[in-house]
């Protein structure tokens, strides 16, 4: 109110709350809506999918996404779907989620994959280090703790180093890759914000 004639008072506003302990403390004091969760993994992914109505594929989409209790527009006015993460950190909400985020990164339908990890990787990227850095980034857009990364590391490396470099035109290592993007996106890092 001290400022409420001054030209910049919106800008002085946000930069107050930006710098307030309360915002710099609250990483993780929230989790991403199973909507939120379901779109970004798909803007991670690349997806190359259109949901027709009618379509066998795009029926078990939307019914995923409806038993995540999150469907938009779903939720009877005037509040409005609740913004605590007590909420979408139920079995229901995170599990039904998570089998969406696997349909969507592993699913081959007749040799058409909505999404492919494994295909939007670039080609020169070899090592399970490698690869577990791109990804994390590519999703995250930040680093993780260590103990995180190297789990996920090993889970790409399957017993080989983690500098080895691995058959990309291999089936099984496609396959894992495609899976080591899933676990990144059910990972606790990729729900909180």
């Amino acid at each position: 109110l001290e400022t409420i004639e001054e030209p910049d008072q919106l800008r002085r506003v946000v930069r107050s709350i930006l710098l307030s302990d309360e915002f710099v403390n609250s990483w993780g004091d929230k989790a991403r809506r199973p909507f939120e969760l379901v779109m970004g993994a798909v803007r991670a992914m690349g997806p190359d999918f259109n949901l027709p109505l009618g379509d066998i594929f795009s029926r078990y989409f939307f019914y995923l996404l409806y038993t995540t209790g999150n469907m938009p527009f779903t939720w009877a006015p005037p509040t409005g779907f609740p913004d605590r993460k007590e909420v979408w950190l139920t079995t229901n909400a995170l599990v039904t989620s998570w089998r969406l985020i696997n349909l969507l990164a592993g699913v081959d339908i007749q040799g058409w994959r909505p999404c492919d990890p494994a295909a939007s990787t670039p080609a020169d990227l070899r090592s399970a280090a490698e690869l577990a850095d791109y990804w994390i980034d590519r999703v995250l857009v930040r680093a993780i703790e260590d103990t995180s990364r190297n789990q996920i590391v090993e889970f790409m490396a399957q017993g080989a180093g983690p500098d080895s470099p691995l058959n990309r035109a291999s089936p099984t290592v496609a396959d894992r890759l495609r899976s080591m993007v899933g676990l990144i996106l059910m990972s606790p890092d990729f729900v909180w914000r």
